[in-house]
């Protein structure tokens, strides 16, 4: 006798069904104009849940699709349809969407999404980044602690004609089989996407978060551990790639503290359907919500009558801290200060969350005109951090208590010799929302930024030893006149020291390479040789 009971399958649509209809009940609103549709199996639900309002609803809506299948389905539910490009502009600036719906095929615990397994992942980061919030709709299976746990590998779009360079680029970056998408079974060959693009399938083992950051794991991929936004940045510096399927950084509400709209990735809120029929709802936590208020505001932070720290804690800063501040070459920036506290904009974007909590700190710096001060006393911290490796893995420590992080707030301000409130209350922003793990990056993307700020272009030059400073000069001097460094650019010089290069020079200018090694010229050979054997 069969069994009455709704098999696997259907319970898994009813719960893609209930999340969709209570995503749509919870954030479209009748007086929204621009939605955004995704594209996926979920997503077919939050169209009929529109539907189902009623055409008086939907009235004023026009629907933004992210692909030919969400295209349909807005075309089927009789919505009006205009393309992303189509929608109108005002003041010079496209309107925004007021929200987007969209699936996901895998979002970790701080919504940070994989999307692209329908191969449309360009469109939805269009759609998604276009809306003032974007909320994902998926079922529970699609829930997981860490991206490519249960997702194992990131979409990529690339141009056809680079996916061999990059498949090998991807091997180089820790991926351990990247392939080309097939079409099949639907047809023979690659799959193509809207945009006549090829897509990679790039596995990469589960990718960490900012919290799981320590000094030994940096997540730049030593051993295969990649954090997600260092991973992201890495991927869309390759050449050939169009877009990566990675959604991640911040979300449409954190967008508008930190005067970065249209460029918001993250969803503000998750909805799952379970097997049971419950809907699971995860959204930015009101920690989060802080965090991104005080990113831009840096309100100080009252804390309790601090403990004293563990002497391991102030010997580590102490040791590491220079001798002499006058050691430290910080350029004046106070004609950029005082422009900037008028429009208080980085000049440049940097990634990652250490880089959007140096970005608030750039805006918190300009806002107060102390940009000069903030740049040195981050400098100094920067070089503390660099010379003591330990220090980084005792600030990520998960086990410090309030009056722990109070008094490494404390010492850390001595140390940089802060007579403001900005760095502090920045610092006391880090430690109330647990990043001071971040807070070396934060030293490296603020100098990026307050680089960018002065007109500096970075220059690295790495040689096999340590270069005499007349050499260096000379490198300088020769690279000053040439088109690599814009007029009115002032050339910042670093040398690093790597001996795996065996001999000559690698010189990086902003983002240009010129590579005149030793190991690069054997390399060559040795393909040379391997070709033609």
């Amino acid at each position: 006798m069969a069994s009455s009971a709704p098999n696997a399958a259907a319970l898994i649509e009813s719960a893609k069904k209930a999340a969709a209809f209570q995503a749509v009940e919870d954030h479209l609103s009748p007086t929204d104009k621009f939605v955004g549709i995704g594209s996926g199996s979920t997503v077919v639900y939050v169209v009929e849940a529109i539907a189902a309002k009623g055409p008086s609803f939907s009235a004023n809506m026009t629907f933004i699709p992210t692909g030919s299948q969400s295209k349909g389905l807005i075309r089927a539910a009789g919505l009006r349809l205009c393309n992303l490009d189509e929608r109108p502009v005002v003041d010079g600036v496209s309107v925004a969407l007021d929200v987007a719906f969209d699936g996901a095929d895998e979002v970790d615990e701080d919504l940070n999404l994989i999307k692209g397994g329908g191969a449309c992942l360009f469109q939805e980061k269009l759609v998604a980044v276009a809306a003032k919030k974007f909320i994902a709709v998926a079922d529970s299976r699609k829930q997981s602690p860490r991206l490519c746990t249960k997702w194992k590998t990131i979409p990529i779009e690339v141009l056809p004609l680079a996916a061999p360079d990059v498949l090998n680029r991807l091997k180089a970056m820790g991926s351990p089989n990247p392939v080309v998408r097939s079409g099949l079974p639907s047809k023979a060959g690659e799959c193509v996407t809207d945009n006549g693009m090829w897509i990679i399938d790039a596995p990469f083992p589960p990718l960490l978060l900012p919290k799981d950051l320590t000094a030994e794991v940096d997540g730049n991929g030593k051993n295969g551990a990649w954090e997600i936004g260092k991973l992201a940045e890495e991927l869309v510096k390759l050449p050939g790639i169009v877009e990566i399927g990675l959604f991640h950084g911040f979300n449409g509400v954190q967008a508008v503290g930190l005067g970065k709209q249209f460029q918001a990735q993250k969803p503000v809120a998750a909805y799952f359907g379970t097997p049971s029929g419950e809907v699971q709802r995860t959204s930015t936590s009101k920690s989060d919500l802080y965090e991104s208020r005080s990113l831009t505001t840096f309100d100080a932070i009252q804390s309790s009558t601090a403990a004293m720290l563990s002497r391991q804690v102030f010997r580590s800063l102490r040791a590491a801290a220079p001798q002499r501040a006058a050691a430290l070459s910080i350029a004046p920036v106070r004609t950029f200060a005082a422009a900037a506290a008028s429009e208080p904009k980085a000049p440049i974007a940097v990634f990652g969350l250490d880089g959007t909590y140096a970005t608030a700190l750039y805006t918190a710096a300009s806002k107060t005109s102390t940009l000069d001060a903030t740049a040195k006393e981050l400098a100094k911290l920067g070089g503390i951090l660099d010379k003591d490796a330990k220090l980084a893995g005792i600030l990520s420590a998960p086990t410090l208590t309030p009056a722990d992080k109070s008094a490494i707030v404390a010492e850390l301000v001595k140390q940089a010799g802060a007579s403001g409130a900005t760095l502090k209350n920045f610092l006391d922003t880090l430690a109330e929302n647990n990043r001071l793990g971040l807070l070396k990056g934060v030293t490296e993307k603020f100098g990026q930024i307050i680089a960018a700020a002065r007109g500096e272009v970075e220059m690295t030059v790495t040689s096999a030893q340590a270069l005499d400073p007349k050499t260096l000069s000379r490198l300088e001097t020769a690279v000053a006149k040439s088109s690599y460094v814009g007029q009115g650019k002032k050339l910042k010089v670093t040398n690093a020291v790597n001996p795996e290069i065996v001999g000559g020079l690698i010189v990086e200018v902003g983002d240009r390479t010129i590579d005149l090694s030793v190991s690069a010229r054997i390399a060559k050979m040795n393909k040379l040789l391997t070709d033609n054997l």
